[in-house]
């Protein structure tokens, strides 16, 4: 198993928070946007920037799963909030 630390490097609890993994030279930071909906809710939207070699593939299999994943972490919040 691979361990894949990452790091927040900037949080505003009302609109976002980033985070940065570190890949030897490379540098992959994700931004995760905090939109409130005028019925209540929030909606989520993600950026991805890969800076050094191979960025474009990089970035590319980094977000390969994330509709998987956010669906996971959707699914675990809402069990958190129905208890």
């Amino acid at each position: 198993m691979t361990v894949i630390k990452s790091q927040l490097v900037e949080v505003d609890a009302q609109h976002l928070f980033a985070d940065e993994t570190m890949l030897g030279d490379i540098v992959v930071r994700v931004v995760h946007e905090i939109e409130p909906l005028p019925g209540g809710g929030n909606r989520i939207t993600y950026k991805i920037d890969v800076v050094g070699e191979n960025a474009h593939d990089i970035c590319a299999g980094v977000s390969s799963d994330f509709p998987e994943v956010l669906l996971a972490l959707v699914a675990q919040a809402e069990s958190r909030t129905t208890k």
